[in-house]
């Protein structure tokens, strides 16, 4: 008989905070002297795919891991690299993660500036380039946000582990084989911690529509915990590419919701969109390997994904919205938004504040 990994599993109160239901988790999965040990440095790992509050990991739920470290007397720090099309640097700002940073004396480390070690991809002869610092510290912590994805159907706590390759081999994985790569590489990486993000679901990585579900989950195996995530949400984890074969789980701690599993939603979208999104990134490639430069793909995102357009050339209401960019990306002199500093940004950030003034334009991937 296959022994069954466990997930353990706390269901939140309404008004309950995360803090208070991270408390709850740690609790109940014990102390694990791995990751809460005296001089121990130990990573954490959060979603900041883009610079969108929610569908990020919550400073909370970090600020709780850091005090709980500090207390054992361990070292933490934060590494993260964003989505593809994404900046770092200006995510970690708007978030305020580097604010928190610095407020709370921790290492903030943006791994796209970072040395990477080369890893073999099986018997293909390829490699990968993954971070060094997984390997010189002392402990992982992976702190991922339940999502629906347009390409992988869910995104949890195994495509959460992407942010530590580079880009150059978060590209190749694009264009080769998304799912096998992800299996291949939760595998290839050091054993870690996993903590889960289920209070509020969303229908996409970025720009969905959300729901609330209530939960945080806990555990060592990233494929149990993304099943786990899966049957919550009313997804088959069958039909997921990258969670097969299946790992048996057993949860502990608070049961999950008895929902049916939807024959249709959680089956790969019938459309052009996975097939689009991976043309995408073969032809970066493709132009990077000939004519080097720039990746292609935030120009891509922009042109055919959700950007923010000027509905107005009033001086008054271009300085309104212009104080709500947090990158400067809206010009005066010119009375439009700058695509080149917005594009790898795009926050959304006037759209949400200023909706009278500016709109949405761009097409809206399937969830």
């Amino acid at each position: 008989m296959v022994p069954q990994e466990r997930v353990y599993s706390v269901k939140l109160a309404p008004r309950e905070s995360a803090a208070d239901g991270l408390k709850r988790l740690l609790l109940l999965m014990g102390d694990n002297t791995r990751f809460f040990k005296a001089r121990n440095r130990i990573l954490l790992k959060p979603n900041f795919v883009a610079p969108f509050s929610g569908v990020t990991t919550d400073l909370a739920i970090i600020d709780g891991l850091v005090k709980k470290i500090r207390e054992a007397g361990a070292i933490p720090f934060i590494a993260e690299s964003s989505g593809f099309e994404f900046d770092t640097e200006s995510t970690f700002k708007i978030l305020g993660i580097d604010a928190y940073a610095r407020k709370n004396d921790i290492e903030l480390i943006n791994l796209d500036h970072e040395d990477f070690q080369r890893i073999s991809w099986g018997k293909s002869g390829k490699y990968w380039e993954v971070s060094r610092r997984i390997f010189t510290c002392d402990g992982i912590i992976n702190l991922p946000v339940l999502k629906r994805h347009s390409v992988t159907v869910l995104s949890g706590a195994v495509k959460n582990l992407m942010g530590f390759l580079s880009r150059n081999s978060r590209r190749f994985l694009h264009c080769r084989n998304l799912e096998e790569g992800l299996v291949f590489l939760s595998k290839s990486l050091p054993s870690m911690l996993h903590i889960v993000d289920a209070r509020t679901v969303f229908s996409r990585a970025v720009f969905g529509t959300s729901g609330n579900l209530g939960y945080l989950f806990g555990g060592m195996n990233p494929f149990a915990l993304d099943r786990a995530g899966a049957s919550a949400m009313g997804l088959n984890p069958a039909c997921i590419p990258h969670l097969q074969p299946a790992v048996p789980f057993e949860i502990k701690g608070e049961s999950l919701p008895a929902l049916s599993l939807s024959k249709n939603a959680s089956k790969r979208t019938k459309n052009f969109f996975p097939f689009f999104y991976r043309a995408a990134y073969c032809l970066d490639l493709l132009k990077v390997k000939i004519i080097g430069g720039n990746s292609i793909i935030p120009n891509l995102h922009w042109t055919f994904g959700l950007h923010p357009v000027l509905k107005t050339k009033n001086e008054c209401e271009l300085r309104r919205v212009a104080s709500l960019c947090p990158v400067g990306a809206v010009s005066m002199e010119k009375k439009k938004i700058i695509k080149k500093k917005c594009q790898c940004v795009r926050c959304l950030r006037c759209c949400q504040e200023a909706e009278d003034i500016v709109g949405l334009r761009g097409f809206h991937p399937p969830g």
